[in-house]
């Protein structure tokens, strides 16, 4: 079995198009609550990255769905949070990063994906 720890796990979450949200999950928390589409987008995500994640560094993921950009800003505006990260496609992504939504990555901890 692969192991995977929190670096790996937030680089391929990056690649697969996620924006982290204004509000840092640390270790402390012990959990790191990730927005997601739901059904078997979340099954296969559970099965690749969040078991293996959790099972190395004792962090547990909670998954909460479904994805929406609405309910992201809402989160943002109101600093309310329900997720640590969200999946979302490219053209919301860039709608929040010009609405200034998203937390920027620290690449310093985080390797760049490759494309």
């Amino acid at each position: 079995m692969t192991t995977i720890d929190r670096r790996t796990l937030l680089t391929g979450v990056a690649a697969l198009g996620v924006a982290a949200v204004a509000r840092r999950a640390s270790a402390q928390d012990n959990a790191l609550n990730v927005n997601t589409w739901g059904g078997s987008w979340t099954a296969a995500e559970e099965t690749a990255y969040f078991k293996p994640f959790t099972d190395k560094t004792g962090i547990r993921i909670n998954t909460v769905s479904p994805v929406s950009f609405a309910k992201l800003k809402a989160q943002v505006q109101t600093k309310n949070y329900e997720w640590d990260v969200s999946t979302i496609n490219p053209t919301e992504l860039r709608q929040a990063e010009l609405e200034g939504l998203l937390e920027p990555i620290d690449w310093s901890v985080v390797t760049r994906p490759t494309r």
